[in-house]
């Protein structure tokens, strides 16, 4: 009896010591959400109603030049994508006499506002800026990684790491057919919360100029395993120095594995 007791003593021990010990925190990254988990609050989209029918209902409301934000086209295009990427592609072209002109605020309840109108579901929390890219607009089907070969484009630090020159505190791929590469675009991507991904980096790229850099990525989206890569077309830096800011929320890559609730 006491020799099973003191090996029960001995095994606890170990135990507390590797959960201790450098290299194995018990720290989990946060896990991708859905559109569907409830991640806003009634009060933002109201606001998002307002902002709405005061600068968008213009060109998006049904007879305009733009898709309504609860129409079949609308869906597609922004299906599986991270919420982030709509609030860049918002901020960066919208209203199309004077994209940005709006607050951030502004912009995401007006992004909320469209999750209202196509009918997801409200939650117990506001939903914040830097929570965005690890929330997936889905419809009724599970979220589906993008295939290779698909144009994207991610946000990060031009690292060099075990796997080569990389992508270090990563945004979520997004894919880049959407977004417009100006000067307005490419300043307030500089501006968005990084995240907490690694993507190794194929192809030929400028790495004296950028190293270090944070940087804006274009490139076509291959796969090793389950882990994306991107093969570099274009590479831009967006700041000289990369510093992670408390103000960057981690994201997280993954699959997202919810169906609708019924």
């Amino acid at each position: 009896m006491l020799g099973r007791f003191l090996k029960a003593c001995l095994m606890l021990t170990a135990a507390i010591l590797l959960d201790t010990a450098p290299g194995h925190s018990t720290q989990v990254r946060p896990a991708p959400r859905t559109v569907w988990d409830g991640v806003y609050v009634h009060p933002q989209a109201d606001r998002g109603e307002l902002h709405f029918l005061r600068d968008c209902v213009q060109c998006h409301s049904g007879g305009g030049t733009a898709p309504m934000p609860s129409s079949e086209k609308f869906f597609d295009d922004w299906k599986d994508e991270r919420l982030s990427s709509l609030f860049i592609y918002m901020k960066a072209t919208m209203p199309p006499a004077d994209p940005g002109s709006l607050t951030d605020w502004e912009y995401l309840d007006t992004l909320i506002y469209f999750l209202q109108l196509n009918g997801y579901p409200e939650g117990d929390t506001d939903l914040l800026p830097t929570q965005m890219d690890r929330i997936v607009l889905i419809g009724n089907e599970s979220a589906k990684p993008f295939p290779a070969g698909t144009s994207v484009y991610a946000l990060g630090c031009l690292t060099k790491t075990d796997q080569g020159w990389s992508i270090t505190s990563s945004s979520a791929p997004s894919r880049s057919r959407p977004l417009l590469e100006n000067e307005t675009s490419l300043e307030i991507l500089g501006t968005q919360p990084l995240g907490s991904g690694t993507i190794p980096l194929d192809g030929t790229f400028d790495v004296t100029r950028n190293a270090g850099a944070r940087v804006y990525t274009r490139g076509s989206l291959s796969y090793k395993g389950n882990e994306p890569r991107i093969t570099v077309a274009m590479i831009r830096a967006l700041d000289p120095k990369c510093q992670v800011s408390e103000d960057d929320s981690p994201g997280a890559f993954g699959s997202v594995y919810r169906k609708k609730p019924k």
